[in-house]
């Protein structure tokens, strides 16, 4: 089973990249007859209005569920928002593992390497 799913990932990660390539070669044709193609700006890690909204509400509706000396309530309370706070913390093992050297990434068990490419990923992605 794991390497049928190692086999299906490393495929869609290969299909990526070089759609991500083609995608690239395309845009360096067009750029070279003249044609402007900005790339998006990045956008502000802030909060969109809708999850402020969404904060707000549960912020709101834990003191209520709070102002009861009940542990029922008490634990639905937290629970509010336990999905958000959870997605954190795989964001930020990708953020943490997107900075490590490619060296270091062969130490890492969740890390899909490969060691038979000359060079890797990230320095293809540089150029």
């Amino acid at each position: 089973m794991r390497a049928s799913v190692e086999g299906y990932n490393r495929d869609d990660c290969l299909s990526a990249m070089r759609l991500r390539e083609w995608l690239e070669t395309l845009r360096a044709g067009l750029a070279a007859k003249g044609a402007e193609l900005p790339r998006p700006a990045l956008k502000s890690g802030d909060p969109s209005k809708a999850l402020d909204e969404r904060e707000r509400k549960a912020t709101a509706l834990r003191e209520k569920l709070l102002s009861v000396d009940d542990r029922a309530r008490y634990l639905l309370a937290y629970l509010l928002d336990w999905h958000r706070r959870e997605d954190k913390a795989v964001w930020w093992e990708y953020f943490r593992l997107r900075d490590l050297p490619d060296e270091d990434l062969l130490d890492e068990r969740d890390v899909q390497t490969s060691h038979s490419s000359k060079t890797s990923s990230r320095s293809r992605r540089a150029r």
